[in-house]
């Protein structure tokens, strides 16, 4: 029997306190055994078993997270999160080419799953592989485009094509974007950027505060609208 059972007011909100008590003090064979107790007396919720096995990982017990991750996805094989989980694990063992050919197999299995290729195409971004990365993203649009993962897919082939040194395929991918999507804030936070470096700085200051009505706390706006502001002024002074 678990700790839960055999002590009823041990609640899982205090258990759920001593296992990150027992993070921070890094004592290890007691966090392994308090997870294994929550991952029997609590079945259903799996972030206890991912923990442990994020535990397994860090200790180099590769082949012990190796089992609970299997037995993750064999929970429902059908869940792309849990498979874009495990290809990550199985990068982490084996490298990114296993991760590739983790997720090419099941990208075979689950064509319509574009949250998957997605993922292959951050892969190969990791990789310093550009050229696959944009060929894997552009493949998301063929299938399903104008959906979520298809503008998340562009706007990561407009962020390559930048640091390319390619703005104008860069600019022209981010239009396309703003119009399937006029308040997508990672297109806007890219044409906002390129407006602030052609100094117009009116145009960036409305991009951002497109931008900061949906995401109040983007540190990245924030701090470009700011410059745009100091640059404007002075631009104004000048």
């Amino acid at each position: 029997n678990g700790i839960g059972i055999s002590n009823p007011a041990d609640t899982k909100k205090l258990r759920q306190f001593r296992v990150l008590m027992l993070i921070s003090s890094e004592r290890q064979e007691e966090l392994e055994a308090d997870l294994k107790a929550l991952t029997a007396d609590y079945p259903d919720d799996e972030s206890f078993p991912l923990a442990l096995a994020q535990l397994y990982v860090t200790l180099e017990r590769l082949d012990d997270a190796e089992v609970i991750y299997r037995n993750y996805i064999d929970r429902d094989s059908q869940d792309v999160k849990r498979r874009i989980t495990f290809a990550r694990f199985m990068g982490i063992r084996h490298g990114p080419e296993a991760a590739e050919n983790q997720l090419k197999d099941f990208i075979t299995k689950l064509p319509e799953a574009l949250e998957l290729q997605l993922a292959l195409g951050q892969l190969y971004e990791s990789m310093q592989q550009p050229d696959a990365a944009l060929v894997t993203y552009e493949q998301i649009g063929t299938i399903k485009p104008k959906t979520p993962t298809d503008l998340a897919a562009r706007n990561r082939i407009a962020a390559i094509r930048i640091q390319q040194n390619n703005p104008d395929e860069a600019k022209a991918v981010i239009a396309a974007i703003l119009a399937d999507e006029q308040d997508n804030s990672d297109a806007l936070m890219m044409r906002a950027a390129f407006s602030y470096m052609e100094k117009e700085f009116d145009d960036a200051t409305a991009d951002l505060r497109t931008i900061l009505r949906t995401l109040p706390d983007s540190e990245r706006a924030l701090l470009l609208l700011a410059r745009s502001h100091n640059a404007g002024n002075s631009s104004a002074l000048a």
